[in-house]
């Protein structure tokens, strides 16, 4: 046991043992949850808990309590509005819910109990989560935070609200930092439940960024304390999360470690434990089980249908394609439109695999302009968990069918797009347009109707600028280099004086895993600078990205235009095989755009 593992668990120990609090079940079980619904009893039932919320603040420093330390009839009244608003939530009447909270709120203010206020704005923000309004329930957060100075309990459940609100817009890297800070929370008031469920969160989100072996160090951060979790579907997520990732990354034995140490908490899950051991176990070998499984919701038999389509794209495409497309429509008829995008996206791959790439493209496109997110001006960042699927399908369909100008012409549609999102509701949330008017590279029409930008995707027209580019064929004008990256390959256009050329760049691994070491350097939570990347890391990026280009790259003038995860990746630090930085051959700047 490290260190300071046995230090947080004989802190909480300590703290829980000794804290008074009338009630029976043993005093380590307790978490400030179950302290704070005992205090709103208690003080609703009239009894005076001043003493138990003293107590409290001397051991924790945290004031999230101060509210009920002193005796008042609007706050017993904001309790009871409490009480019916989480009644009302439960049953799903969201409006009724926010406006009950609402009013316990105002109760709350009234009575200078800030705290508790600060507790109505997050119950309000969670509904609003619930309803996927997760721009609105970032700015009742911030209101919320307001309330919360001193509140270790109450901000700690802020920046939990705050991390799954960024994660589902995209902004992935913001959704660290407030899971982040929720954790740095947890640890001052020594809550594991609290704790490991934040780590857990990072390892998911790191393994959405690609940065599977950052990923891997918050499971393994977070198994150091699942000794002291209390909650048992904590420990079942930990579990089979790692254990899917495990798999991911060709460790299967390790898998099966995991998978047997969520099987103890199964029943948090039993459907879905199924799923992840047919996977872990193998798919070939859980056919039969898989076939007589019948799920209970209608999301897990989606998932069904996707395990089973995966099992047959090269056995059976015919008997896939049939099992993808009754998923497609019982996730259509119950209104599941992120499982329908899943089986679409399945669908399309599976007809790659068929070597039918006119076919799949008709299907990508109708997907991904049919899908509502693309459109909504609220969702600034849908790319990766929205878009991407269906989109990467389209354009790898449309370039294997030998459409390269049609695939460059639908990404800068869909930049601008994004653009146009963007400026909709704040000309400022997009930093890349400060270049637009000098450049006049991209160009974009939209219509803006009330709250929703009801710009069509055939509206757009495809920007013109690189057809001219570069200004003229001198020698010394700058070559314009676009990359997509998809997979184990990038797509590159360039434009150079004697015109334009397209290439298919083969990567020695997949882009995530060549990109990871040296993103992780940059990605530090650590106080101190962090170290420079490993120069095999920039060498074998070089090889793979610059040495195909060197023959149509006749400037040392180099514009680039960067996709996806090459926008985090600096492409001027990258080594040749002498050891010289990119920057000391090409004098290399780059073409902002929304960000993709």
């Amino acid at each position: 046991m490290s260190p300071s593992r046995s230090f947080l668990i004989a802190a909480l120990c300590i703290f829980w043992c000794s804290l008074p609090i009338d009630a029976e079940p043993a005093a380590a079980a307790f978490s400030p949850l179950d302290f704070h619904h005992q205090l709103r009893n208690n003080f609703e039932a009239g009894r005076d808990v001043s003493t138990h919320v003293r107590d409290y603040r001397a051991k924790t420093g945290d004031h999230s309590f101060d509210s009920l330390e002193s005796k008042s009839w609007r706050k017993i009244e904001g309790l009871k509005r409490q009480n019916a608003g989480k009644s009302a939530w439960l049953s799903q009447d969201y409006t009724t819910a926010a406006r009950i909270y609402s009013e316990a709120y105002q109760l709350f203010l009234d009575a200078n109990a800030d705290s508790e206020a600060g507790f109505c704005l997050y119950y309000i923000a969670e509904i609003l989560s619930e309803q996927e309004k997760y721009v609105p329930a970032l700015r009742v957060l911030e209101r919320a935070s307001r309330s919360s100075q001193g509140c270790l309990y109450l901000t700690a459940l802020i920046n939990e609200s705050a991390g799954f609100c960024l994660w589902f817009l995209d902004r992935l890297h913001e959704s660290t930092q407030a899971f982040s800070r929720a954790s740095d929370g947890w640890l001052k008031l020594g809550y594991p439940d609290g704790l490991v469920g934040a780590w857990n969160n990072l390892a998911a989100l790191h393994d959405e960024l690609n940065m599977w072996e950052r990923a891997s160090d918050f499971y393994e951060k977070a198994l150091e304390f699942e000794d002291s979790v209390q909650a048992p579907g904590i420990r079942y997520t930990l579990h089979s999360n790692y254990a899917s990732l495990l798999l991911q990354l060709g460790r299967p034995d390790a898998a099966q470690v995991q998978l047997a140490a969520a099987r103890p908490f199964s029943q948090e899950a039993p459907d879905e434990f199924l799923l992840i051991e047919s996977q872990v176990q193998g798919l070939e070998g859980s056919e039969r089980r898989l076939l007589e499984f019948k799920p209970r919701t209608v999301s897990l038999q989606v998932e069904k249908a996707l395990l089973l389509a995966k099992l047959y794209i090269s056995r059976d495409p015919a008997k896939g394609r049939e099992v993808l497309s009754r998923a497609v429509e019982l996730s259509s008829s119950h209104g599941l439109s992120y499982q329908k995008r899943r089986c679409l996206a399945a669908l399309g791959q599976l007809l790659e695999s068929e070597r039918r790439y006119s076919e799949a493209a008709k299907l990508y496109e109708r997907s991904f302009k049919e899908e509502e997110n693309l459109y909504s001006p609220e969702l600034l960042f849908p790319y990766s968990r929205v878009v991407s699927p269906l989109f990467d399908g389209w354009v790898r369909s449309l370039i294997e069918s030998g459409r390269s100008d049609e695939a460059l012409d639908g990404i800068h549609r869909l930049v601008a797009l994004r653009r146009a999102k963007a400026e909709s509701v704040d000309p400022s949330a997009s930093p890349a347009l400060a270049r637009r008017e000098s450049l006049e590279m991209f160009n974009h029409a939209a219509r803006v109707e009330g709250p929703r930008i009801r710009t069509e995707w055939d509206d757009l027209p495809a920007h013109p600028g690189p057809r001219q580019f570069p200004a003229d064929d001198h020698p010394d004008s700058p070559v314009l280099v676009e990359l997509w990256p998809d997979g184990k390959r990038i797509y590159a256009w360039v434009f150079n004086s004697r015109g334009r050329f397209f290439r298919v760049l083969q990567l020695e691994a997949s882009l995530n895993r060549m990109v990871e070491p040296v993103l992780t350097t940059f990605f530090t939570d650590a106080p101190h600078l962090p170290p420079p990347p490993e120069p095999a890391s920039l060498r074998r990026l070089y090889r793979d990205i610059f040495e195909p280009l060197l023959p149509l790259l006749d400037s040392n003038c180099l514009v680039a235009v960067v996709h996806k995860q090459l926008q985090n990746l600096p492409l001027e630090m990258l080594i040749d095989r002498e050891g010289r930085f990119v920057l000391e051959s090409y004098n290399l700047s780059y073409l902002p755009v929304a960000s993709t």
